[in-house]
């Protein structure tokens, strides 16, 4: 949209202070919330010493209170197991004094394998192994084993955690209380818990069975004759049951020693967490506070041994029941940062419309001096603009008066000035444009003058077909071809390159081209012919230039071709199927440089032309072309492009419609850098008679 001066300078007096104003705004409400975040940010910090240290108290608190737990309840655990100890070395000692074996017994309460009692829980079970038959026929023996039977019962009943009572003799009888079924070859010296009491001679030992129990066994001997081994077999659910009930909050499980869980409260039936490092430490015998996970949930935990049987006992408690402290004081400090948060930003929402209101008058003051002040400025402009329209409608000659002594005067003059230059530039281009359009003229006619030296094309003959292009890189080029019959069977033929373009490379063509016509008619041989045309060309070669030319006389009968080079690029053999070599000869020296005096300085060559076979010469403005890439055409690919349109299915000019198309589709319209010129010349074989 456009405006004048006036209204621009009024809108850039009113965007200056408007910006100004809004600066002023932004940068105090903005102070004032660094200001309100400097002090949240210093209540934060503070809440958060306050939260480190609480939670420091609280967690060092729980630790000694997690590790105080565990010890007292393993302790509780080991309790049980010296009952239960101290019931298993009674009966031991009993077998050593050898009251097993007085007053007889009560045979009711006695039952072997194969007589199974309505109620198992009043009667004990006597099992002899198969090596045991002696036992079993004596009635000494039988009467010994019946008084050992009330020492059993007694053994049970001591703990209400036992469950099964065992004395093993070594002659294989077993007593067992309560009756129970055993296989047909059990055999307790093969257990495990039968070889560990005898590896600990007399000493209680406590291993772990395979069903969920522990086995607390000792060894009883007479000097070094073992007497028999008694045991008790203790379930491991009743057992954990006594640490299971510990105040609210907290959980427990039994593991065994190596840190498996074998039994603990009811959350544990679906603990999912990693175990590692509980049984690290387990195996350590470390004591400190560990996480686990259960059901999602993070648990502190420890761990204590329980003396004797090698378990351990684990203590543990939800992380966020024991850091509800600590999470109440953190919500409480969130709420008193959010009321002191909102207060500030109601402060500053009420400072807002005094801010805007006082901004809006003095806006308008600005506007009001801005109007007489623009109106002042813009008054010696409007009459500069005036007489500048006149100047641009073509009355150069008219002068601006303006003495205001700023810079629009000096504008003033300026443009006067201009009206000066562009008088005398008008002139000037003027005498420009006509000497241009004279040398346009002339370029016109130096290209029409230099289009007629090139042959007529030849009349359709039987024997021969000609076809030729040359297109120069400027109005006028350098390069030349040119083809004469010197009598009705004989053709000379030639392609030259002069060294340059434009004019002076046109000019050194035509004289090129005239002289080699001249003395192809005298029926000179191609090294003849280029020879006289150097020297003729080196007299008058003040500026040095040179022309490369491969020229040659064709035999129309024979197909015979003798040719001549001079510094030229090898022309293409080409049959008719499109297979095509490049023709190998003597590079030679380029025309025009130095005189040769010497005869036969160039070379002839002789080939042979068979039927339908072509002869194609160029110019390096065919091989040198390049791409966008600047990459040359090569002579690569322009036999590859010869090949794309063999002479022997298609005219020559469709063979050169067929190249030039190619060759453009290379260069992708880059812009022609140098001369183009290219010559077929087609044998098609004597005429029949």
């Amino acid at each position: 949209m456009k405006a004048s001066i006036r209204i621009k300078i009024m809108g850039a007096l009113f965007l200056i202070a408007l910006l100004s104003f809004t600066a002023t705004i932004y940068y105090s409400f903005a102070g004032m919330k660094r200001f309100m975040s400097a002090a949240l940010s210093y209540g934060d910090r503070q809440g958060q010493v306050l939260t480190r240290d609480s939670r420091a108290a609280l967690i060092k608190r729980i630790n000694s209170d997690l590790i105080n737990t565990a010890v007292d309840q393993a302790r509780i655990v080991g309790l049980l197991q010296e009952n239960i100890s101290g019931a298993v070395a009674g009966v031991i000692d009993d077998l050593m004094a050898g009251r097993l074996y007085l007053g007889g017994g009560n045979p009711k309460l006695f039952r072997t394998l194969d007589a199974k009692p309505e109620h198992p829980e009043k009667y004990a079970l006597c099992y002899f192994t198969p090596d045991t038959e002696k036992a079993r026929q004596s009635p000494e023996g039988l009467r010994a084993l019946t008084a050992a039977i009330p020492f059993l019962f007694e053994l049970r009943k001591s703990s209400p955690f036992i469950h099964t009572a065992v004395v093993v003799l070594p002659d294989g009888v077993h007593l067992f209380h309560p009756w129970r079924e055993l296989p047909s070859d059990y055999d307790a010296r093969k257990r495990q818990w039968y070889r560990k009491a005898l590896e600990a001679k007399g000493k209680i030992c406590w291993m772990e069975s395979d069903d969920r129990s522990v086995i607390c066994a000792m060894a009883a001997y007479e000097g070094k004759r073992l007497l028999g081994v008694a045991a008790v077999e203790v379930p491991i659910d009743p057992l954990s049951s006594q640490v299971t009930a510990i105040r609210s909050g907290y959980l427990s499980f039994l593991t065994d020693s190596e840190g498996k869980i074998i039994s603990g409260s009811k959350e544990f039936q679906d603990f999912s967490g990693s175990t590692e490092e509980l049984q690290e430490n387990i195996k350590k015998g470390e004591k400190g506070i560990f996480l686990l996970k259960s059901g999602g949930e993070s648990l502190l935990a420890t761990s204590a041994p329980i003396p004797g049987c090698g378990w351990n006992l684990v203590i543990c408690q939800p992380e966020n029941l024991a850091m509800k402290g600590i999470h109440d004081m953190e919500k409480m400090l969130k709420t008193e940062r959010e009321l002191a948060q909102h207060t500030f930003e109601r402060k500053i929402h009420d400072m807002g419309p005094i801010y805007i209101g006082i901004s809006a008058v003095i806006l308008l003051l600005i506007l009001l001096l801005g109007y007489f002040l623009a109106k002042q400025l813009t008054r010696p402009i409007a009459t500069l603009m005036k007489n500048a329209h006149a100047i641009g409608n073509g009355h150069l000659e008219h002068k601006i008066k303006l003495h205001t002594g700023d810079e629009l005067e000096q504008l003033a003059n300026t443009i006067n000035q201009m009206a000066d230059d562009l008088t005398r530039y008008i002139q000037n281009l003027n005498q420009a444009v006509s000497e241009r359009q004279r040398v346009e003229a002339e370029l016109r006619t130096a290209a029409e003058i230099q289009s007629s030296m090139l042959p007529e094309p030849i009349s359709e003959r039987a024997d021969l077909d000609i076809c030729a292009v040359m297109k120069p890189a400027r109005e006028v080029g350098g390069d030349l071809y040119d083809y004469v019959f010197i009598d009705p069977n004989h053709l000379f033929f030639v392609v030259g390159d002069v060294s340059g373009k434009g004019i002076p490379a046109a000019l050194f063509m035509a004289t090129a081209k005239t002289l080699m016509r001249g003395f192809a008619r005298n029926a000179l041989s191609p090294a003849e012919i280029l020879q006289l045309t150097n020297n003729y060309l080196e007299e008058e070669n003040d500026k040095c230039m040179f022309i490369t030319v491969f020229c040659g006389l064709l035999d129309c009968v024979t197909g015979e071709v003798v040719c001549c080079n001079a510094g030229h690029n090898p022309p293409v053999y080409l049959k008719p199927d499109g297979n095509s070599s490049l023709l190998r000869l003597p590079a030679g020296f380029p025309l025009g440089p130095f005189p040769q005096e010497t005869p036969g300085f160039y070379s002839e060559e002789h080939f042979q032309l068979n039927p339908g076979e072509t002869l194609v010469l160029y110019t390096d403005g065919v091989t040198e072309a390049l791409n966008r890439q600047n990459e040359q055409f090569g002579t690569g690919r322009l036999q590859l492009a010869l090949s794309a349109a063999p002479p022997g299915r298609n005219t020559l000019k469709q063979t050169m419609k067929s190249l030039l198309h190619i060759l453009q589709s290379y260069t992708e319209n880059a812009g022609q850098s140098d001369d183009l010129t290219v010559l077929m010349v087609q044998y098609k074989g004597a005429p029949k008679k």
